[in-house]
């Protein structure tokens, strides 16, 4: 498993599955097998389905498979060095947070975009059918309860945003603005899923030819020449994506503090910042050079604290991004509808929450 034409090549993420690997693999199984229900609760229920979430969906069972064959191979390192096992797990693990990140961007945009309409404008959270709404409270009022009825009346008033209380204008020049900063955005996530889909997928390759392991350098730390970690971190295209996301979040609670829940935003900064942290991660060990796949010198990222660095600060984060996710009904909470805001900059067709 060592280079046959380069003595020193970029070290892999996570570095090589070896034996101290075995166990955090199958916790890491465990805990998103444990998201899978999640997952497929929000799948399954017409009420709770949403498009925007299908990167997390992909992901929470993505995660299995991956840690599942991390783990095979950490019992048997010898037959971990083939392209398709190495491209794979260094593509995964560039790709995987980032694809969290567009989720939390593409919610957060299109309850961003409702907030700039009347509320008699804004799509509606899908809810109970009438003989549903009714038959709650009435069983509750039999029972003895005589507030529950008012309670269930207020229930969908409770779930709306801070500004529903009082219709507000339209504001057509915000929502074309709030569209051209996440238009933005998204462009740095296609920048960013290119650069790390070229690394990825050539890495075996740059094991073996200097040439090859330059691109996949070059790729993985978005400049052309040595810069200082200071600069590079500036260069970031992934912590700058993700953050970009937090940024226009507070932007817009701060400038429209009535028609922007703040529990909202607090819940997307703080996925945000949970992205950060992989993101600070790969910008300091994509730097790091090794003699070989199995070695455990420094910066092989094959010594057991490079290992527990990897599992508590690339992988921990992505994991509980995901649990948040699946746990929140985006779809009633952030008011996404079916498939979320899908115009370029100017409204496209009335909107509605689309047909499930």
């Amino acid at each position: 498993m060592s280079s046959s034409a380069s003595s020193s090549f970029p070290a892999p993420v996570g570095g090589a599955p070896i034996a101290i690997d075995f166990a955090p693999s199958i916790v890491f199984v465990c805990l998103y097998i444990a998201c899978l229900p999640l997952a497929i609760s929000r799948i399954a229920n017409k009420r709770t389905r949403t498009f925007i979430l299908v990167g997390t969906t992909v992901l929470s069972l993505e995660r299995v498979v991956n840690f599942a064959l991390r783990a095979a191979a950490s019992r048997n390192p010898a037959g971990f060095d083939t392209k398709n096992n190495m491209d794979y797990f260094q593509s995964s693990y560039g790709t995987g947070y980032l694809g969290l990140g567009q989720d939390v961007m593409n919610v957060l945009r299109a309850y961003l975009v409702g907030t700039t309409r009347p509320r008699s404008m804004r799509p509606a959270p899908p809810c109970r059918t009438d003989t549903e709404q009714a038959q709650k409270p009435l069983a509750k009022a039999d029972a003895g309860d005589a507030d529950a009825v008012a309670a269930g009346a207020g229930t969908h008033v409770q779930e709306l945003s801070v500004s529903d209380a009082a219709d507000a204008p339209d504001e057509p020049r915000r929502r074309v603005a709030l569209r051209a900063l996440f238009g933005g955005a998204m462009l740095l996530y296609i920048l960013a899923m290119v650069l790390v889909t070229i690394s990825g997928g050539d890495y075996w390759n740059g094991t073996r030819s200097a040439g090859a392991g330059a691109l996949v350098q070059y790729t993985r730390c978005v400049r052309a020449a040595p810069l200082r970690a200071a600069t590079a971190e500036m260069l970031d295209a992934d912590g700058r994506a993700v953050q970009g996301t937090n940024a226009v979040a507070i932007w817009a609670w701060r400038t429209r503090p009535a028609r922007v829940g703040a529990g909202r935003v607090l819940f997307v900064s703080f996925i945000t910042c949970l992205l950060c942290i992989p993101a600070t991660y790969r910008l300091v060990v994509m730097q790091y050079h090794s003699s070989g796949l199995l070695s455990t010198g420094p910066s092989s990222l094959n010594m057991p604290l490079e290992k527990a660095g990897f599992y508590a600060l690339h992988e921990a984060p992505a994991w509980i991004a995901v649990v948040l996710l699946l746990s929140v009904d985006v779809r009633r909470r952030f008011h996404t509808g079916l498939k979320g805001d899908l115009s370029i900059l100017h409204d496209r067709k009335p909107v509605g929450d689309g047909a499930s």
